[in-house]
């Protein structure tokens, strides 16, 4: 989900300088969220590929099944009745992966992997590490002009903010946490003991502790309605057909600021404006996938191998407290 919604920024730019008619998105594993929980983001704009295996592009010498992704690869405009594509943008580094990407027919290729020497036009560009920022980075190189990254998703349906507003009342001081890592083989999560003494101190100033959980966590959301004084999960009061990202960016923008560690609701949360306190599990994390909002967010990230978890609740609110 969280790189899903990370390239939002990318396709309101794209369809907005190049006045593209659709996108085709290419989204490894079972999930495509551009078809389902996203699609009110693009619409029909956004047309998910899925005549293809899971994990296309991922090739491996090791795995017989892999090389025929190049076929696949080779066919793929044809199968989509498309002669070849004006642009293509492979966000991965891997090198044997961009390889066969790369043999979709196409106009213009861009991809990061070797520092888009592999793209077409050809390009040497070091920095940034940030995986969006990078792409944008590439284009003013190309086009020798500054790019104002549009930040904020621009068009939320009125049937979201509606349903906002409804929930989420005016003249209340809310702030936001976001303290679930979606991804299985990243640890990067808060103390829940830590993260309540969190809220529990902002609530006593006054603001309403407002947590965006899944409906699966039931163990965790017992915990904090039973610790957490005020304590508020508004994805849960709204309408079953309305809860996706949309919905939290709505959400989002009747809050103060929001705390969060590194996850698809982040990216939610930035694309939403709100002012952003995000906690990454290291530095490398820190610089692919900060928020793109400089002014608005304020990041911290761990040093020496340790664990978000260790973070005590007085580090968190001595970090975040001047910026809400």
């Amino acid at each position: 989900m969280g790189d899903t919604i990370s390239i939002v920024p990318i396709i309101q730019w794209l369809k907005k300088k190049y006045h593209l008619n659709h996108i085709y998105y290419i989204q490894s594993g079972p999930n495509k969220y551009f078809n389902n929980s996203c699609k009110d983001i693009f619409g029909n704009f956004v047309r998910t590929v899925d005549n293809i295996p899971d994990h296309f592009g991922f090739f491996s010498f090791f795995q017989p099944k892999s090389f025929s992704h190049i076929k696949i690869a080779r066919n793929l405009s044809k199968d989509l009745g498309v002669d070849k594509f004006d642009i293509i943008i492979d966000m991965g580094t891997r090198v044997k992966n961009t390889l066969v990407v790369k043999q979709i027919p196409h106009k213009f290729f861009i991809s990061p992997a070797m520092y888009f020497a592999l793209s077409n036009p050809k390009k040497i560009i070091t920095k940034p590490k940030h995986v969006i920022e990078r792409i944008f980075c590439y284009f003013e190189s190309v086009l020798k002009t500054k790019i104002e990254i549009p930040l904020e998703y621009e068009n939320i349906p009125k049937k979201y903010t509606d349903e906002a507003k409804q929930i989420l009342k005016e003249n209340n001081k809310y702030l936001g946490f976001s303290i679930t890592a979606g991804h299985p083989t990243r640890q990067k999560e808060f103390s829940v003991d830590e993260i309540i003494k969190v809220a529990n101190h902002f609530s006593e100033k006054n603001y309403v502790p407002v947590f965006f959980i899944e409906d699966k966590y039931k163990d965790l959301i017992e915990n904090l309605k039973k610790n957490v004084k005020n304590v508020v999960f508004p994805e849960h009061l709204a309408n079953k057909q309305l809860r996706n990202p949309l919905l939290v960016m709505a959400l989002a923008k009747h809050m103060r600021a929001a705390i969060t560690i590194d996850n698809g609701i982040m990216h939610m949360l930035s694309l939403s404006g709100v002012k952003i306190i995000s906690f990454f599990s290291s530095r490398g994390f820190y610089e692919k996938f900060r928020p793109l909002h400089n002014i608005r967010s304020k990041n911290y990230y761990m040093k020496n191998n340790k664990s978000i978890a260790e973070l005590k609740a007085e580090e968190i609110i001595n970090f975040s407290e001047e910026f809400i």
